[in-house]
């Protein structure tokens, strides 16, 4: 009988290993915690903490850390409890890489150290390879480059020795990128060549991105410009289609110091703006991950502390004679409170957390010095501003078509839309100009109050543009867009302005025809070709912004005509917000391809299932515990001869 528990917990082991979906981990793990309930012996332990592991791992998934931490902290105290190595190192190998996740590399460091040092316990040179090079990895985020270097070699050689050629090939890019730190230029070079023309072979262009664009910055050091726009643009490219912001930066910020030394000042400033770009979005991404590791950390100290103060209770009533009995309801009541302690806890930092920008946490610190009369004033004056921020956000959201107004586009129109914080710097917009139906899609610089600011005046500006003069034509419209922003910003009444990207279509129902432009801003289109096949096209827009001052002399903003011939045509405007979300099994950005072959995947579907599936899908893609980094907004429009009917939801 105990044989065939052991079976089957090997079964929903080996079925918990592969599946992705968090809930099915959680349901599989406290499967092997049942299996424990008929055991007894030491396989007791072992069996609660791979349940206990399994279900932090399924946690993790989810994005509830604070579960994650710990079921993982008691699967360790299960499996240390009967010295189980093997359990122990896996579980403080999946700690490191939830702390890597959080970028509290520190930490993560620390579980990798105590992996190896069980790996070696247990004479697995395979795990402990991955150990020491995870080792390397958190020395070099840590900015030890001598020490990274020194775990690097070690998990190189441990790679080479167990034939693990991949893994070999990560650590000589990693020993290239210390050297590089380090200035030692010639080693780099060695290195770096080494893992790229191995990794090459893989197509692995998540870890080529790392290193080529490594290379590029050795070029650059070296003076060597021409080679190092070369493989920085090589770098570049990878970086964009492997999802990785900081990569795009550093690739994006050697191209503007290239450019300059090759005497290209517009690529130079072009390459600036875009590393500017970046460094706003992965400042963005930092602050939310520092509000969530301060939000886990909160948490588990607070359960923690209950959980002492209850033992402690437990303790007091055990003296006191209280029967066993009792000591079990005083326990549960004590738990129901803890819990509905904690849900409280959860909701006030979910509803309130986020909406916060760092500053008020930088502020609320500095609060904590102040005195408690003086700190209350503080806190009642921030709670004023975030009540404004509301309200501010609704006033913005009640300013915005209605659905009513957008089933009046074509035949009929949805938006899916997600601000990041109570204001929002995205915004769209429909009017009426003689003959044709205007829809418009902004995205103003930034977000909250800086970005809802413009794009209230960017939304003015279209009513008085559109409505009152009477312009009708997309690219005409964006040529006043720009005048006006560009005046605003010579008389100092707009500041801190980098320029506005947006997209409209004007819709003639009578000639049976669409016009597009669009300022950094481009639109997906789904209609049948002869054959009656859909098929996806791309229409770019003009690559520049709206009222960005840096720009002279340039093309003016120019419309594009389509006909409406086909029974079957929906077109798609939306911000960067969709395609640069964070997620997924690698913490990657969605990106355009991804973002436009779903617009397809989806387009045959109603309207309002089409806005429910953009939700589904980024709900999904963020599933892992990411949080938002930007403004969502996708408006999706039917000029269709028919429309599907629409489904009710219950």
């Amino acid at each position: 009988m105990k044989f065939e528990y052991i079976h089957l917990y090997h079964k929903y082991y080996k079925e918990a290993g592969k599946t992705s979906n968090g809930l099915e981990k959680i349901s599989l793990g406290h499967k092997i915690l049942e299996l424990s309930n008929h055991i007894n012996s030491d396989t007791t332990f072992i069996l609660q903490g791979y349940g206990n592991l399994v279900i932090g791992r399924g946690n993790a998934k989810l994005g509830k850390l604070v579960d994650a931490f710990h079921y993982h902290n008691d699967a360790l105290k299960y499996f240390r409890a009967v010295n189980h190595l093997k359990g122990q190192a896996n579980t403080l190998h999946s700690l490191s890489f939830i702390y890597s996740s959080q970028k509290d590399y520190k930490k993560a460091l620390e579980c990798d150290l105590q992996t190896r040092r069980l790996y070696q316990k247990l004479k697995d040179k395979k795990r402990e390879s991955i150990a020491t090079s995870n080792i390397g990895d958190n020395f070099y985020l840590l900015l030890q480059y001598d020490s990274a270097l020194h775990y690097s070699h070690l998990g190189l050689k441990l790679a080479q020795e167990v034939g693990k050629e991949r893994l070999s090939y990560y650590n000589l890019g990693n020993i290239g990128l210390s050297h590089l730190k380090l200035q030692n230029l010639d080693s780099a070079y060695l290195y770096l060549n080494q893992a790229i023309e191995g990794l090459d072979k893989y197509k692995d262009n998540y870890a080529l991105s790392f290193y080529t664009v490594g290379l590029g910055e050795y070029h650059l050091l070296k003076k060597n410009y021409t080679e190092a726009e070369t493989w920085t643009i090589k770098g570049l490219a990878l970086a964009e289609e492997s999802n990785l912001l900081e990569q795009e930066l550093d690739a994006s910020k050697a191209l503007a110091e290239v450019y300059q030394h090759l005497g290209n000042y517009e690529k130079a400033f072009q390459f600036e703006k875009q590393a500017n770009l970046f460094q706003d979005s992965l400042l963005n991404l930092e602050k939310l991950q520092e509000l969530e590791r301060l939000k886990v950390q909160q948490e588990l100290e607070q359960k923690d502390h209950e959980i002492a103060q209850l033992e402690k209770e437990k303790e007091e009533i055990v003296k006191e004679g209280v029967s066993e009995a009792m000591i079990k309801g005083y326990g549960f009541t004590l738990f129901k409170t803890e819990v509905y302690l904690s849900l409280f806890i959860t909701s006030f930092i979910v509803f309130f957390g986020f909406a916060f920008t760092w500053r008020f946490w930088q502020r609320k610190f500095q609060l904590q010095e102040e005195s408690q009369q003086q700190a209350g004033d503080k806190v009642v004056e921030y709670e004023q501003t975030i009540s404004s921020m509301s309200q501010a956000g609704d006033f913005q959201q009640q300013v915005f078509p209605s659905k009513e107004i957008l089933e009046t586009v074509g035949n009929g129109s949805f938006v899916f839309f997600k601000p990041l914080e109570y204001i929002s710097g995205d915004f769209y917009y429909v009017g009426e100009c003689k003959d044709y139906k205007i829809a418009v899609v902004g995205d103003a610089t930034g977000h909250g109050a800086q970005g809802g600011l413009i794009s209230m005046l960017g939304f003015s500006l279209l009513e008085e543009v559109i409505v009152r003069q009477e312009i009708c034509d997309p690219g005409e419209i964006l040529e006043y867009l720009d005048k006006q922003f560009k005046d605003l910003l010579r008389s100092n009444v707009i500041a801190d302005f980098n320029g506005m990207s947006i997209s409209i279509v004007a819709h003639n129902p009578k000639k049976n025809i669409f016009k597009f432009a669009g300022a950094k801003h481009d639109l997906t289109m789904v209609r049948k070709d002869e054959k009656g096949h859909p098929q996806l096209e791309y229409i770019r827009g003009n690559r520049r912004f709206v009222g960005d001052s840096s720009t002279h002399n340039l093309k003016p903003f120019d419309s594009v005509i389509f006909s409406l011939t086909d029974e079957e045509t929906m077109i798609y405007l939306y911000s960067d917000g969709y395609k640069d979300q964070l997620g997924g099994a690698r913490n990657k950005k969605y990106n355009y391809k991804k973002f436009r072959d779903f617009l397809y995947k989806i387009h045959h579907y109603s309207l309002g299932e089409q806005q429910e599936l953009l939700k589904f899908e980024m709900e999904n893609w963020m599933s892992r515990g990411v949080f938002q980094v930007d403004d969502f907004l996708v408006m999706g429009i039917n000029l269709s001869a028919t429309v599907a009917e629409e489904i009710e939801y219950i």
